[in-house]
């Protein structure tokens, strides 16, 4: 079978784990690599776990200020996108007659 080389950069912690979690399951990097890539080919699709999905102060503070207006009642909802449309028009040309 023929091969072909391709060049990544990765953090070397990274690299050192993900060798020897490679080698726990029996396989090498490479061996990994060419599979991720074949499934990336076959199903279109790119898969990520989120378990260490740390949010930034940025997203916390924002969805504390959500919950705020939540609290509130400073929510809308719509059934459809023209719904959404049509209020933020009103919105729009309400600021516009100020």
């Amino acid at each position: 079978m023929k091969t072909a080389t391709i060049t990544i950069k990765v953090k070397p912690e990274i690299k050192k784990k993900a060798m020897i979690i490679a080698d726990d399951l029996g396989f090498n990097l490479s061996t990994l690599v060419n599979a991720y890539l074949s499934d990336l080919i076959r199903n279109r699709t790119v898969h990520f776990s989120n378990e260490s999905f740390e949010p930034t102060k940025e997203l916390i503070v924002g969805l504390k200020e959500s919950e705020k207006e939540r609290k509130k009642g400073n929510v809308h909802t719509f059934e459809t996108v023209e719904e959404s449309l049509a209020f933020i028009k009103d919105i729009a040309e309400s600021n516009n007659k100020v």
